[in-house]
């Protein structure tokens, strides 16, 4: 699996993803079916990087205490049309203040890179049917800020003028 940054360039991936249902040394830990909590503190520190992969289900709340002991935090995209992973880099960005590498896996498509990145990820595993050659670097705002379209109300009221 090919990992890019925010900007569409590939870049080297040092993470070890666990499997569905499996718990062992990994780099990244699963929040919801495991204490996270007792996992981090149990982790040595030579351990660091701290890698937590966040679904939908998980509980933010436990996660936003540990934000400064967590390096990375993976959210899976099980559908295409789920659009929940974007709510939550949303939340650790703006409500929890995360700093870290947020990563979007799972079933994406080249034309989300420009929302993923307003999101607030930093880095995405590319699925394997989309390579990193159709994920364009030009679809980001040269400018660097981020792209916010007008109220809904404004929009329609300068439509209709």
């Amino acid at each position: 699996m090919a990992l890019i940054n925010q900007l569409g360039y590939e870049i080297p991936d040092r993470w070890i993803y666990p499997a569905a249902g499996e718990h062992g040394s990994f780099a990244a830990f699963h929040v919801g079916s495991v204490d996270i909590i007792e996992r981090l503190d149990a982790a040595p520190v030579c351990g660091r990087p701290t890698g937590v992969l966040l679904n939908s289900e998980s509980p933010l709340g436990v996660v936003a205490e540990l934000l400064e002991r967590i390096d990375l935090i993976v959210v899976p995209f099980a559908k295409l049309r789920d659009g929940r992973g974007f709510t939550l880099a949303r939340a650790l960005r703006g409500q929890h203040g995360y700093m870290g590498d947020v990563r979007a896996i799972g079933d994406l498509l080249p034309d989300q890179l420009q929302l993923l990145v307003q999101c607030g990820f930093t880095s995405i595993v590319l699925p394997p049917n989309h390579p990193a050659s159709q994920w364009r670097p030009a679809q980001l705002p040269t400018s660097g800020a981020a792209v916010q379209p007008k109220p809904l109300l404004q929009r329609l009221v300068r439509r209709s003028q």
